[in-house]
């Protein structure tokens, strides 16, 4: 190991606040083997605690930043897609079940007395 460049180790705690993640969280992501979910762990010979270095951690955080404009196009995309279902939803919806309030009370005996 070089002097100029020592790799810097990351407890459990000091890990969960990089990644706002509860400690927790992040032994079930160990248990349940979804290692997907957390940068790559070192575990030293003969120790049972988990250490990360500092630089994988920043490294795997820089992979999953999601560019703002994709994210923006995408959050319109699905805005535009909700309004359009919302179109097409609107005169498919069932009657609410339950008392009707009182202004569709009022509003179904004016259309009968139209109707009459």
């Amino acid at each position: 190991m070089s002097t100029k460049f020592p790799v810097e180790l990351l407890t459990l705690g000091q890990l969960c606040l990089l990644l706002h993640r509860k400690p927790a969280t992040v032994y079930s992501d160990i248990a349940a083997k979804r290692f997907d979910r957390l940068p790559p762990i070192v575990r030293l010979p003969g120790q049972r605690k988990l250490f990360w270095r500092k630089q994988d951690v920043h490294d795997w955080i820089d992979r999953h930043v999601q560019p703002a404009v994709a994210a923006t196009v995408d959050m319109l995309r699905s805005r535009k897609a909700a309004r359009q279902t919302d179109r097409v939803a609107e005169p498919q919806q069932a009657r609410r079940s339950g008392r009707p309030t009182k202004r569709e009370q009022l509003e179904r005996r004016a259309a009968s007395r139209e109707g009459e």
